[in-house]
């Protein structure tokens, strides 16, 4: 994809973030279930703009001018972030915002982005899709023939994962992600790729309903917990 000029995320809390390349930005909290006044503030003008949020924190990514910034730091030159590099989707709160260039997906620290960037894969090889954190767990994935997608848990480097039944190519990766279950889609044909099963499916449905199935045993559980008998003690009165 191209380069962006204005973007919006949405943080954790529910709070929408947006901002454009000549410094003008606005934050919306969320308060309750509503949203709160616009709130504008300067910030630092860029040659590009991409926004996501790592929990309640904001993270500006310009891959013209290659640089980082979080919140309101000033952006930090990165010889890492080069055309083409993707900033992760939004997540939760991580050490780390994750981004992907052509040939590695990286972890950047949060709190001090200028520090050494963590080279959580260097198996890319194309335009890569826009990372993502779901849990504990990382993936980055790649175009090409047959494309490239990685996964990696915890401080762990991450690892190749083989779909079965993957085509011959993978134009343009784009991660989907309801609740646990994350799967790749090829934007450029339709096909879906499920990143537990490491299968082809056919539709979205399919992993929207495994997904579903999983929260309505979760909820099960809960309530077959709060039904259990509890002991009581005997009251026996004397005869």
């Amino acid at each position: 994809e191209g380069a962006r000029f204005s973007a919006l995320a949405v943080d954790a809390s529910g709070a929408i973030h947006a901002a454009d390349i000549t410094g003008k930005a606005v934050t919306i909290a969320a308060q309750g279930g509503s949203l709160g006044k616009p709130v504008a503030r300067k910030i630092a003008a860029r040659e590009s703009l991409d926004l996501t949020a790592v929990g309640g924190r904001v993270v500006f990514l310009d891959v013209i001018g290659g640089t980082l910034a979080v919140d309101d730091q000033q952006p930090t030159k990165r010889p890492e972030i080069v055309a083409g590099s993707r900033v992760q989707l939004p997540g939760p709160a991580a050490s780390e915002v994750l981004v992907a260039a052509p040939k590695a997906l990286y972890g950047f620290s949060v709190s001090t982005p200028q520090a050494t960037a963590r080279v959580v894969s260097d198996a890319g090889a194309g335009a890569p899709a826009a990372p993502v954190r779901v849990k504990d767990c990382v993936y980055g994935a790649w175009a090409g023939s047959p494309g490239t997608v990685v996964k990696g848990c915890g401080a762990q480097s991450a690892s190749l994962l083989n779909v079965a039944n993957a085509g011959a190519v993978l134009t343009r990766p784009v991660f989907r992600v309801n609740r646990s279950a994350v799967v790749v889609n090829d934007a450029a044909d339709g096909q879906i790729y499920d990143l537990d099963s490491l299968q082809r499916v056919d539709n979205w449905d399919q992993v929207k309903d495994a997904a579903t199935e999983e929260t309505v045993v979760d909820e099960q559980l809960v309530e077959q917990e709060k039904e259990k008998p509890k002991a009581e003690p005997d009251d026996l009165g004397a005869r």
